[in-house]
């Protein structure tokens, strides 16, 4: 029998275009935001936003618009884009509210509310539309606008399903490609599930995966805090604002979240119980602080990082107290593997 071969030679025209060399020059990805020498956002790729609902992911939304557009930036971030031209698309509030959004930028680029700025900026409300005519329009917008900056308030209302695996997937690939081919950078504002710092379903996950940074807004009393979740380069430093008497955020000096006692809860929860299954362990915690399970499983390894707990030889959870010259064999852990 013959042995069939193949002649790929003439067939690999389109593969050339992918092909990476060692000695090849690439240029160094355009920053379209930073924070001093710091980039955050980059020309082609894309980002996230997150936070809890009313977390004030609008107003820093605001801040970003403001910090891209004006000399000298806002709120320590920046661009030195020569060129600066900004998409905002809101896919949740009512046109009125975006206004209200609008009006806020304007205020703090110092413009007249009565001047058309559209060759810098432009703001889109799709709040009445299905998902698929709103990704419609944010194609055919940034196609036409070629903004360097697109900002994308509710990215999972572009889709029926945030949960559906191949919806999410495909959108969030429609997202990386449209700012490779346009040339621009494409933020995106998502909601985390409750009493978690993990975005909503299937095209929040994927989109945490796939971006360059994921910023991640806290909201603690009047003030709210931005920090580095993830980023693919150097975190950039954590900053907080709060809104002023007119209603627009101003920076103020960076609130540390405050740390909660873990040592007391643990104590607390084993005042009536010598050893607790991991089962028991996870349902005490969680009905104690009010958390959910990936947070409260997050606890229990940091309480075995921290030597507040230990398991046993038999893989019962205890109180760790450090006792004086005892060779005891549980005063060390020697397997902290929670069992999921």
């Amino acid at each position: 029998m013959n042995e069939r071969t193949y002649d790929f030679r003439n067939n690999n025209d389109d593969i050339e275009q992918y092909r990476v060399l060692a000695n090849e020059d690439i240029p160094s990805s355009t920053i379209a935001l930073q924070q001093g020498d710091t980039p955050i956002f980059s020309i082609g790729d894309i980002s996230c936003v997150t936070g809890l609902p009313k977390s004030r992911k609008t107003f820093l939304i605001t801040a970003i618009a403001v910090a891209f557009l004006k000399d000298g930036g806002f709120l320590s971030l920046s661009s030195e884009l020569d060129e600066k031209r900004i998409l905002i698309v809101d896919t949740e509030q009512s046109k009125r509210f975006v206004q209200i959004l609008v009006r806020r930028i304007y205020r703090l680029m110092e413009w007249d509310y009565s001047c058309d700025h559209m060759e810098s900026i432009q703001i889109l409300s799709l709040r009445e539309l299905t998902p698929e005519k709103r990704w419609e329009v944010v194609q055919t917008a940034i196609k036409k606008w070629r903004p360097q900056m697109v900002l994308i308030d509710g990215s999972s209302d572009l889709i029926e399903n945030t949960n559906d695996e191949t919806s999410s997937f495909a959108m969030v690939q429609n997202l990386m490609r449209i700012a490779s081919v346009e040339r621009c950078h494409v933020c995106n504002v998502v909601h985390t599930n409750p009493n978690s710092e993990k975005t909503r379903g299937h095209f929040g996950s994927e989109l945490q995966r796939k971006s360059e940074t994921v910023m991640f807004v806290q909201k603690d009393g009047d003030t709210t805090t931005v920090k580095p979740q993830f980023t693919r380069s150097v975190e950039f430093l954590p900053f907080s604002f709060r809104i002023n008497e007119y209603g627009v955020p101003e920076q103020t000096e960076v609130v540390v979240p405050k740390q909660e006692n873990l040592r007391a809860i643990f104590e607390e929860i084993f005042a009536y119980s010598e050893f607790l299954s991991f089962v028991d362990l996870r349902d005490r915690l969680m009905k104690n602080t009010g958390k959910g399970k990936t947070s409260t499983e997050n606890r229990i390894r940091k309480g075995l990082t921290e030597k507040i707990i230990y398991k046993d030889i038999n893989g019962f959870y205890r109180l760790y107290f450090e006792a004086e010259e005892t060779n005891l064999p549980f005063t060390e852990n020697s397997d902290e593997t929670l069992p999921f």
